[in-house]
C-alpha cells in the first residue's frame, strides 16, 4: 500500500522526495507526524510491529496528498 501510495503521489505531481521519511524518537504518545516542510516522522519508540509503522505511513501518506497536494 505505501507503494502504491508513492506512485500516485507522484503521479499527481506530489511525490515525496527521497530521505524525507525519518524514524524519531518522541516524547509526546503520538505514532506519527506529518510536516509543513513535506517530512514524515515516524515515533519509533512507539512502534512494536512493522505493520504498525505501515500504517503510520500510510496515514501520513494521506496527510501528505490532502495537506500539501490537495488542498481544501
Amino acid at each position: 500500500m505505501v507503494k502504491f501510495m508513492l506512485e500516485h503521489l507522484e503521479k499527481s505531481g506530489c511525490g515525496i522526495l527521497d530521505g524525507s521519511c525519518w524514524a524519531v524518537h518522541c516524547e509526546k504518545k503520538i505514532a506519527g507526524v506529518y510536516t509543513r516542510r513535506g517530512w514524515i516522522m515516524v515515533c519509533s519508540n512507539h512502534m512494536n510491529m512493522q505493520d504498525e509503522v505501515n500504517q503510520v505511513v500510510i496515514h501520513e501518506l494521506i496527510h501528505a496528498g490532502t495537506d500539501s497536494c490537495w488542498p481544501s
